[in-house]
């Protein structure tokens, strides 16, 4: 029988996930991850198996709470293109963490890591069906049912992945604002 573990997991999975979200999978170190989140090896490594499995674990956290916190901010939002721009606004201050402008975890770890991970690029996937999901459940709110409608949503998830990365390289909070204009008048 295995020592109970002596450490919260979420609180371990937070600052893992914040570690791996301003610096990447790659530039990561254990060294680093033991150093945030106060674990050692050994517990990091009878939790998650290594360094993949706790991204992994990261992965699902940064859904559970960033991504959650965002969809509450869309439910909230009324069904107009000034509702959809306070809720990117959210999504932007969400973004912007203590390490600086980190953009998105998935994002991010989509450019990195996706093309050549498959339970990565499996999690992405996943995490762009759950966004447009929510993005058809918002257009369906602002009376949209139509044919279309499928379509627009795909494309308001691929606006929080394009804003996201736009953010992460440095463009300003105006910048974003006109990006999201763009792809809230082509939707509405």
């Amino acid at each position: 029988m295995g020592r109970p573990r002596e450490f919260d997991t979420d609180a371990t999975l937070d600052k893992a996930m914040r570690l791996f979200w301003a610096k990447g999978y790659h530039d990561t170190s254990i060294r680093d991850l033991v150093d945030r989140t106060g674990v050692n090896y050994y517990g990091l490594y009878a939790a998650f198996e290594n360094k993949h499995g706790l991204l992994l674990a990261a992965l699902d956290r940064y859904r559970q709470t960033v991504t959650a916190d965002f969809a509450g901010a869309l439910r909230a939002a009324p069904p107009t293109r000034e509702g959809l721009q306070a809720a990117f606004d959210h999504l932007f201050d969400l973004l912007q963490t203590e390490d600086g402008q980190v953009g998105c975890l998935m994002c991010n770890t989509a450019v990195e890591l996706a093309p050549h991970d498959a339970e990565v690029a499996a999690r992405v996937k996943s995490h762009i069906g759950w966004l447009t999901a929510l993005f058809a459940e918002w257009l369906g709110q602002a009376g949209s049912q139509d044919a279309a409608q499928a379509a627009r949503a795909e494309h308001l998830a691929a606006t929080v992945y394009s804003s996201a990365l736009l953010l992460r390289a440095g463009f300003d909070r105006d910048y974003l604002r006109r990006h999201v204009a763009t792809a809230v008048g082509d939707t509405l």
